[in-house]
């Protein structure tokens, strides 16, 4: 376990390995699972800091902060400059989502998230913050739309027990809502919906679709991915 308290580590980032997580014998694994899971918790409970969910995510937050101008202008309303960020990063593909935290101690519903007006991949809340994902961005502005309320805005994803990536969502027609997604291992993507879908589809075979149902507002798909480090898809419900 880190020996460090999180207010004297000056660093920008931090990485575990493997290693780390696995006690010296079976008989101490739940007991430090459990230390883990508190020390994981008091991250996300700290206001300038971010638990990646994978190396991806890690990645890219570092350049964001780096090379991307980020600022409330008013409440509600972040003002968002990427024409910084370096070609190179686009040509080795290490730009992905952008991650921004923001307080919201008493867990209110995220009513509206959109960035120039497009529904935003994911939310939730987590440890007195709200967690907003947004798409990979193109070297441009943008602003990023947020408001909170007594509803949850339809169509975002919930990623609080997920670690996989989900990139962006077009909406081809009225029919079809298509989320680009990157799943490793077999996890569960639950999709906020007011109504239950026809079906729901993937397209790349090696991302199989083993299960899904609606559920409390949810649309919850059970994938199962063949590569270890990763399948590409789109995931397609159709309304």
């Amino acid at each position: 376990m880190p020996k460090k308290d999180l207010s004297a580590i000056k660093t920008n980032f931090i990485e575990a390995h493997w290693a780390n997580l696995i006690a010296t014998d079976d008989s101490f694994q739940d007991d430090l699972n459990a230390r883990w899971i508190e020390y994981f918790k008091n991250i996300q409970a700290q206001p300038n800091w971010y638990l990646a969910k994978n190396t991806e995510q890690f990645n890219a937050q570092w350049l964001y902060k780096k090379y991307t101008i980020i600022q409330e202008e008013n409440p509600g309303s972040v003002y968002i400059d990427n024409r910084a960020m370096p070609q190179w990063a686009y040509l080795h593909d290490f730009v992905k989502n952008m991650v921004l935290k923001i307080k919201n101690p008493q867990n209110a519903l995220v009513q509206e998230a959109t960035v120039d007006g497009v529904v935003i991949p994911a939310f939730f809340n987590d440890q007195g913050y709200t967690y907003f994902y947004l798409p990979p961005l193109e070297n441009k502005e943008y602003t990023f739309i947020y408001r909170f309320g007594n509803r949850e805005q339809n169509y975002s994803a919930d990623l609080n027990k997920a670690t996989f990536n989900l990139y962006r969502i077009e909406k081809k027609n009225k029919k079809d809502t298509r989320y680009h997604v990157r799943v490793y291992g077999s996890q569960q993507m639950e999709i906020r919906l007011d109504h239950a879908p026809i079906q729901v589809t993937s397209s790349n075979e090696n991302l199989e679709i083993t299960e899904w149902k609606y559920e409390n507002g949810k649309v919850i798909i059970a994938l199962s991915a063949h590569d270890f480090q990763g399948e590409n898809a789109e995931i397609t419900i159709t309304h």
